[in-house]
């Protein structure tokens, strides 16, 4: 009879304990989803969960962009609280992934410059926005041979006939001979 009261008083002892350290497990950071690694200084990648969020000033990033709107399914709704806790600069440009716009292209070459020589994280959803817009930023901006930067975007996705058109139409417009199409 002592030895089940024993266990029994361990169980009560243990379990409480399991119970308060199971938030803590499942609160540990992941890694970056559909991540694509540029350069040691730009990496891409979907949707960050809030806790990966919270742990990427240990990794030295001091800039994150989110490329996807505040309604995408996947958003972290303190994401910008969560970043300025750990003093890294946050730019959300919401690019409709139907509709994307020169403005937004712009506004992301704007915030890319504004950047120097920052580790700079550049998110959406799934990693299709940032992949393409980050393609049009080495290729256009950087000079970065187009079909090397183009695999970047290949690692991820196919972009569908609208995005590959959005592209080929930023391409020309900036003298670039390269068709994603």
């Amino acid at each position: 009879m002592r030895t089940i009261a024993a266990v029994f008083h361990l169980a009560l002892l243990v379990a409480p304990q399991a119970t308060l350290l199971a938030p803590i497990a499942a609160a540990q950071p992941q890694p970056l989803p559909a991540m694509v690694p540029v350069s040691d200084r730009l990496i891409t990648s979907g949707q960050p969960s809030g806790p990966t969020l919270g742990a990427l000033a240990a990794q030295n990033f001091s800039a994150v962009i989110n490329l996807a709107p505040a309604s995408a399914p996947n958003s972290v709704r303190d994401e910008t609280a969560i970043l300025e806790r750990q003093a890294i600069t946050y730019i959300n440009i919401p690019v409709d992934m139907e509709s994307p716009t020169q403005n937004d292209f712009d506004t992301f070459v704007g915030a890319m410059a504004a950047m120097g020589n920052r580790k700079v994280l550049v998110h959406c959803e799934t990693n299709t926005r940032s992949s393409a817009f980050v393609f049009l930023y080495r290729t256009i901006i950087l000079k970065e041979p187009s079909a090397a930067a183009y695999q970047a975007v290949t690692k991820v996705w196919s972009p569908p006939a609208k995005w590959k058109q959005f592209m080929a139409h930023q391409l020309r417009t900036h003298g670039v001979a390269f068709d994603p199409l």
